[in-house]
């Protein structure tokens, strides 16, 4: 499948741009997102609000967001964004998610409060979270980072159990959070042959853990 990015994209042109990109053909619109890109910083959009004027726009091309960076949200206003933007896309939404390893992103942690040391653990606490939140209601959970009580998000999201959250990431830290805890593999900036060895790696720790990824994306 093949798509094209629509991160720099003026909001004014986004609609003809999304139905532009549908009628070529392409599978996917895909754009990433910072809160603060550096500093001084680049001006960028959220991924979310983006991806779902762009589903609203068309009816057959999937919105991706590519990435995510999930552990500056918290769990429950993740949840609700995300099946928010499953409805507007009747179901065409694919959620990549990342913890945002580039260069610059510290001070996107610092601003938020948020311990940039911990934002691996805090993805990997909250990844099964959304899927809870996306299938259950009256959800409690008390964790090394995230508590709450009695959650029900509704409307769930039309995918079921939940848009495939692909896992984006260059470590082995996130090729084994692949593997356990995501649907799909999300490198970046990878050449051909590290790409090859990171999708092997990421079949071997699956198949230690016992999961079937025949519904696996990479």
């Amino acid at each position: 499948s093949f798509g094209c990015a629509i991160g720099q994209i003026a909001p004014g042109h986004l609609a003809e741009f999304a139905q532009r990109a549908a009628a070529l053909g392409y599978d996917r619109l895909v754009t990433g997102e910072h809160i603060q890109d550096g500093n001084p910083p680049i001006p960028r959009l959220l991924a979310l609000p983006v991806l779902a004027a762009a589903a609203a726009a068309t009816k057959r091309i999937r919105v991706m967001s590519g990435i995510v960076i999930a552990p500056l949200y918290h769990p429950v206003m993740l949840a609700k964004l995300v099946a928010t933007v499953d409805h507007i896309a009747g179901g065409r939404f694919d959620f990549g998610i990342g913890i945002s390893g580039q260069r610059g992103t510290r001070i996107e942690y610092d601003i938020l409060n948020v311990p940039v040391e911990t934002r691996g653990r805090r993805a990997d606490e909250m990844l099964p979270l959304l899927r809870r939140l996306w299938t259950e209601e009256h959800v409690t959970h008390r964790g090394a980072y995230y508590q709450f009580e009695d959650a029900t998000l509704l409307p769930q999201p039309v995918q079921r159990p939940g848009p495939p959250i692909w896992i984006a990431g260059r470590s082995d830290a996130a090729m084994k959070r692949a593997a356990t805890l995501g649907d799909g593999w999300y490198p970046t900036l990878f050449t051909v042959r590290r790409l090859k060895e990171s999708n092997q790696t990421v079949r071997s720790l699956a198949e230690a853990s016992g999961r079937d990824l025949s519904q696996f994306h990479f």
